[in-house]
């Protein structure tokens, strides 16, 4: 939509940044429920991997890819493996 004071050369140059974030963060069911099943809170797995709780958060509920090392962290804490957690950004890795 086009709205007063945006030209249609801007429109269309904002297009592909609204396209990106389309639709809602899809939350890592297999990262909430290792720390279910472990019985870890987002305060201890933070500690114990030297993050921030909210970044603990963002990557739990999808709003954050955490990079390979921290994504390795966090599984190696919860003694499982990225690709389990659904933290593999290897290629084909959905995160």
């Amino acid at each position: 939509m086009i709205t007063a004071g945006t030209t249609p050369h801007t429109a269309a140059a904002q297009a592909p940044a609204r396209a990106r974030r389309a639709g809602p963060p899809v939350p890592r069911l297999q990262l909430h429920r290792a720390m279910k099943a472990r019985r870890v809170s987002v305060q201890r797995l933070a500690r114990e991997c030297g993050l921030s709780c909210s970044t603990v958060t963002r990557i739990r509920e999808g709003l954050q890819r955490p990079s390979r090392v921290t994504g390795a962290l966090i599984a190696e804490t919860l003694g499982t493996t990225p690709a389990a957690l659904g933290l593999d950004r290897s290629e084909g890795g959905e995160a």
